[in-house]
């Protein structure tokens, strides 16, 4: 049977489940680097489904979620024209977070 993967821009009902992606994710890559005490703080102030929300509504960024089967296994958000000293032409983009879940199945 072959996977069914769809890619498509976020909505503000994505919000809570953007934000569990997030944290697990952002957990699952550096706890083993950080102290509990700094992962928590990180989080709390990170993720959440307001701060998802509010990101996903920001005219000034876009938000991107990855789906296999319906479910949310990954996500991106870009930062629009954002000044780059590197980059002559007068905007840029940036890749703020580009997030998958390890665990797939």
């Amino acid at each position: 049977m072959t996977a069914s993967t769809q890619t498509r821009r976020a909505t503000a009902q994505d919000a809570k489940t953007l934000a569990v992606l997030a944290e697990k994710t952002f957990r699952d890559t550096y706890t083993r680097f950080n102290t509990p005490e700094n992962m928590q703080a990180h989080c709390e102030t990170s993720f959440g489904e307001p701060i998802q929300r509010a990101e996903i509504e920001d005219p000034g960024r876009e938000s991107w979620v990855v789906e296999l089967d319906g479910r949310r296994v990954a996500f991106a958000q870009l930062i629009l024209d954002r000044p780059c000293p590197s980059v002559t032409d007068a905007s840029g983009i940036e890749i703020l977070r580009f997030y998958v879940d390890a665990v797939l199945n």
